[in-house]
């Protein structure tokens, strides 16, 4: 097995995206995640762990790249400090006043930052202070664009039924090229099913031999 990915679920559960978030300065896990020591050697980063609102799907909730992590405001102080404490000194922690569950509301690599409608008007806020340009819109016309879709900083992995006019945007806000793909055997949703940063990538264990390439070749692994 190349040493860029690796495979795992969690507890039965192949929807290992929404358990992890990892940019290349830090990676978070929810407590239930195992494999944790073959997840930090793939994406070479150590993982710290948190909890969000009792639940590990610690993805659905957070959004970020490698300088700074997005918060919503309506975690408790003890999410708070568990993200906190997984993060350390690595990024600055933004909170954002939102009801919404970010991951699924941002898509976030080091160049540049998409926006889901359903949060277009934190667009001019998220701008100032991450100091990148954000683009609105959404990923096969839906508007869950951070499970649509699965970015790093060297590429972008897209539902299937993406739009050209959202491929172009995407591809111009965070200056990689996407590609589509599917994931855990079928699914049109990367954001659910891979972990990734610059490193390497993490998939879920129902995920295919082609969908691996596939994906490989998106997040610039293979030519």
């Amino acid at each position: 097995m190349p040493e860029f990915y690796s495979q795992t679920d969690v507890a039965g559960d192949n929807n290992i995206g929404f358990y992890g978030l990892a940019t290349d300065s830090y990676c978070i896990m929810g407590k239930m995640v195992r494999r944790r020591e073959i997840i930090e050697k793939t994406l070479r980063t150590d993982a710290g762990e948190a909890t969000i609102i009792g639940l590990d799907l610690v993805k659905l909730f957070l959004a970020g790249n490698s300088s700074m992590l997005f918060i919503p405001d309506f975690l408790f102080d003890s999410d708070k400090k568990s993200i906190a404490e997984a993060v350390g000194n690595r990024a600055e922690i933004v909170e954002i006043e939102t009801e919404k569950a970010l991951g699924n509301m941002i898509l976030a690599n080091d160049n540049g930052i998409v926006i889901s409608p359903m949060i277009k008007h934190l667009k001019k806020n998220i701008e100032r202070v991450s100091g990148l340009n954000a683009e609105i819109s959404t990923i096969a016309n839906i508007n869950i664009i951070g499970s649509a879709a699965l970015c790093t900083n060297k590429g972008c992995l897209l539902h299937p039924q993406v739009t050209n006019s959202e491929m172009k945007a995407i591809e111009k806000v965070l200056a990689v090229k996407a590609d589509i793909g599917t994931v855990s055997f079928g699914s049109p949703y990367p954001g659910s099913g891979i972990i990734a940063n610059s490193s390497g990538f993490v998939a879920s264990s129902a995920s295919s031999g082609p969908e691996l390439g596939r994906i490989a070749e998106a997040l610039g692994f293979v030519e």
